[in-house]
């Protein structure tokens, strides 16, 4: 039994690294999302000034003070972190989506090349013995070297394409191995990813509800919004609240001071720039729920006109795909070897066009389906 892409999917999923990179960036963005929410920290000082006058008194200066932004300030930067923070976790789901998927579509393009090398070596070897017999006939004198070429010429050509597949498909294992940590081999005998049939009003629903690229452009209004508040709180005072001393000899001067701060021009212009900022984000969100929704309906047809042409294709194999008879035609004289060779040539591009639509077909799903990977 032929197992399935589920398990070179765990490991791109756990060894990918694109995806371990950006776990770190989440856990970077995670740590910084509890810094910068409190005040500054204390502000100690002390100082010894010698006396040079007859009376040779000293002077000692010590000073302790806490500076801090107008309280609610703190309420809105911790907002702004937290919302901040869930935009980090939103990007790296939608990094992991794209990541899984992107590796899912090349281990469906490598099934289509392993299903595409066997049928080259089948059809190889079938031309092969063709051109074994035919040898044998043109040293019996029952056939000619032209017609012998002709297999020839077909048997080079056969082999030219699987080597060129050969090449493809290192190609494609190797950029398998980078994704998964050399586990392509665990792609070696599977099959296509098994889907649901899509449900364009059900699929679309989850996709606003659930996809990264419908919710980011929300939270990013939301980051505008909370900035917006940042930058008004910005026009409020600031506080210091200290304590300090002097002593002069035997005088001795001690108490607490408190000072706070003029907002005149310090914040001018930030809050009709975050404004603007915010109303960007607006317009671009609508812009991109159009593209979305245009963009995953065209996926859509594009997944129901290559199923119509698939079941197509199979039809017409199912009526024309019998090499045996086609064989027993060319011994009994009832087509040349022309013939033969021309009506072989549609059987076999027949067979790559489903092969290919088979492809696509399951590389539409995977996209329609990238939530499989949401965690």
């Amino acid at each position: 039994m032929a197992q399935t892409t589920e398990s070179f999917l765990e490991k791109v999923k756990l060894n990918h690294p694109g995806i371990l990179a950006a776990q770190h960036l989440l856990t970077s963005d995670e740590a910084e999302s509890r810094t910068g929410i409190t005040p500054a920290d204390p502000f100690v000082s002390a100082g010894y000034f010698p006396g040079n006058d007859a009376a040779g008194e000293n002077k000692i200066t010590w000073g302790v003070s806490q500076a801090f932004d107008f309280p609610t300030r703190y309420a809105r930067l911790k907002t702004l972190k937290k919302t901040n923070l869930k935009l980090a976790e939103m990007e790296y789901e939608l990094t992991l989506l794209q990541l899984m998927s992107e590796a899912r579509s090349a281990a469906i393009d490598l099934i289509s090349i392993h299903r595409q090398i066997a049928a080259y070596k089948i059809r190889l070897s079938n031309v092969s013995g063709l051109e074994e017999a035919y040898s044998t006939m043109l040293n019996s004198g029952v056939t000619t070297i032209l017609e012998y070429n002709k297999i020839v010429i077909k048997r080079v050509e056969l082999q030219s394409q699987l080597t060129s597949l050969l090449s493809s498909e290192d190609q494609l294992r190797a950029r398998l191995d980078y994704m998964s940590a050399n586990n392509t081999a665990l792609l070696s005998n599977v099959d296509y990813p098994m889907f649901n049939e899509p449900d364009i009003d059900l699929l679309g629903a989850e996709l606003k509800d659930s996809h990264p690229v419908y919710l980011l452009p929300e939270l990013r209004k939301e980051v505008a919004g909370t900035e917006i508040d940042l930058s008004r709180s910005e026009g409020l005072p600031a506080f210091e609240l200290g304590y300090s001393s002097e002593i002069v000899g035997p005088t001795r001067f001690t108490g607490p001071s408190l000072g706070m701060t003029l907002p005149l021009w310090k914040n001018k212009g930030k809050v009709r720039k975050a404004k603007a900022g915010s109303d960007y984000e607006v317009i671009k969100a609508e812009g991109e729920f159009l593209m979305l929704e245009a963009y995953y309906g065209s996926l859509y047809r594009n997944y129901v006109s290559t199923r119509e042409n698939l079941i197509l294709v199979e039809k017409t194999l199912d009526t024309s795909n019998n090499f045996e008879l086609l064989k027993k035609a060319l011994d009994a004289g009832e087509i040349n070897l022309t013939e033969y060779l021309l009506e072989l040539r549609s059987v076999y591009q027949l067979e790559d066009l489903q092969i290919e639509l088979n492809r696509q077909l399951y590389s539409l799903l995977s996209k329609l389906f990238e939530l499989d990977f949401r965690e």
